[in-house]
């Protein structure tokens, strides 16, 4: 079965959309003498017509809808400036800062846009705070997400037809390959929840799970879900955002989806492209936590801690993309990622050689952009042998040595040239412990 448009619609046979067509066509008996018959009615002419039943009708959605073809005619207005004229993004983690943003979420909006979440924070019952769980998107983002959940239908619906499983992912995952940029990776969407006093997610679909229940105005859901949705709904509307009525979460102002709801021609924002970001991080002390805490651990239960950020020069084109991107790091500004005496191993290590770095290098939203960047801190004996590795930022990555040819001694320290292969990864020159097997019982 294909997915149903938004409004149902009703399609009976002939006879019963036309009990008395031959009555109002005299000469159609004579023209095709069996269509009489074949459309006569199934009763007698003496007993009373059956009453014509009809399915029930779905209400008509609350909210405007966003197709595709109308967001495609949206005139985007910045196209007309130089990148450097157009609205820049903030990093929310300084510009909201009372906001929760959740782990490896790409961390700019609009300053437009942040600003207004701001607004929306603040409009809230104290203890009550916005949960972003998604902000700007990189294209290999949003190309992942689409890709991913389109696999996912065509898996479960082997019968449906291309155009079918397409308008069905285009319903969550903006399309990527369309006129119009998705919202998120305009930096004018933003996706959120709330959190309670005590940091708790407050609920907004009970009692049904996952999407049954991602409409904004669903009666699907109980009270106590519904005034919990409301609350954030009118608290992003309050503070400017428009709503996608498909997805109670998905928020925005300025993209295209946004001027197809409230009815406007054109829009500020199209296509940007984040900061690349390179992050110091050291092992966290017992019970320290921070913005850059990882989920790898460093030792028992010890993460990383963002402790520092490098200047990063970018060389971009005439619409902003990427095209290389140069740090460098020594112990002037990140001293704490390099070992204190560069002869021991990291903590949580099983590897007894000697390292370079204490703690790790993370490189942000650089993928397939060529990252130099140069590691030193004034103490590297030349002939020193170290192997510096690149992983993923998944709960299980894939770490890779970097070559030969990627890697530059230097008198003080390295060189590496290398091409990231995801949004986020990180440097280490010693690959990190095993996680234990959970299976296996933990010692006294």
């Amino acid at each position: 079965m294909t997915p149903a448009d938004d409004s149902e619609t009703w399609s009976p046979d002939l006879a019963a959309r036309s009990p008395d067509l031959a009555a109002r066509s005299p000469d159609l008996a004579a023209r095709s003498p069996d269509l009489a018959a074949r459309s006569a009615p199934a009763f007698s002419p003496d007993t009373t017509p059956p009453a014509r039943r009809r399915p029930p009708l779905t209400p008509p959605k609350q909210g405007t809808p966003e197709p595709i073809a109308a967001l495609n005619r949206v005139r985007i207005q910045e196209y007309a400036l130089s990148w450097a004229e157009r609205e820049p993004l903030v990093d929310i983690r300084r510009h909201c800062p009372d906001v929760v943003i959740n782990a490896r979420v790409c961390p700019y909006l609009r300053r437009t846009v942040a600003d207004m979440v701001n607004r929306a924070q603040a409009s809230l019952e104290p203890g009550c705070k916005l949960r972003v769980g998604s902000a700007m998107r990189t294209l290999s983002a949003q190309k992942g997400g689409w890709d991913s959940y389109y696999q996912k239908l065509r898996e479960q619906h082997p019968d449906w037809p291309l155009s079918a499983l397409r308008r069905a992912t285009n319903k969550y995952f903006a399309p990527y390959d369309v006129k119009a940029p998705p919202g998120h990776c305009t930096g004018g969407a933003i996706d959120v929840g709330l959190l309670d006093a005590e940091g708790n997610s407050l609920d907004m679909i009970a009692p049904t799970e996952g999407w049954q229940a991602a409409y904004t105005w669903s009666d699907k859901i109980g009270p106590e879900a519904k005034a919990n949705r409301m609350r954030m709904v009118e608290a992003m509307l309050g503070a400017g955002f428009s709503n996608c009525r498909d997805e109670y979460w998905h928020y925005s102002y300025g993209d295209s989806a946004w001027a197809a709801r409230v009815g406007e021609p054109e829009c500020p924002y199209g296509w940007t492209y984040p900061p690349i970001a390179i992050e110091m991080e050291a092992v966290a002390t017992a019970g320290e936590t921070g913005p850059g805490a990882g989920t790898e651990a460093a030792g028992a239960d010890r993460p990383f801690v963002k402790i520092a950020e490098a200047d990063v020069e970018t060389a971009r084109d005439s619409q902003g993309r990427p095209l290389s991107a140069s740090a460098v790091i020594t112990s002037a500004n990140g001293a704490e990622v390099f070992a204190a005496d560069n002869d021991g191993p990291r903590v949580g290590e099983t590897n007894a050689e000697p390292s370079f770095l204490t703690g790790r290098v993370g490189v942000f939203w650089a993928n397939g952009v060529p990252v130099t960047l140069r590691l030193g801190d004034g103490r590297v004996a030349s002939n020193r042998p170290v192997t510096f590795y690149l992983g993923d930022d998944s709960d299980t990555p894939t770490w890779r040595p970097l070559l030969e040819s990627e890697v530059e001694r230097l008198a003080d320290g390295f060189q590496l040239r290398f091409a990231p292969t995801s949004d986020r990864v990180f440097l280490v020159d010693r690959l990190p412990a095993p996680p234990p097997d959970k299976d296996e019982p933990s010692g006294a």
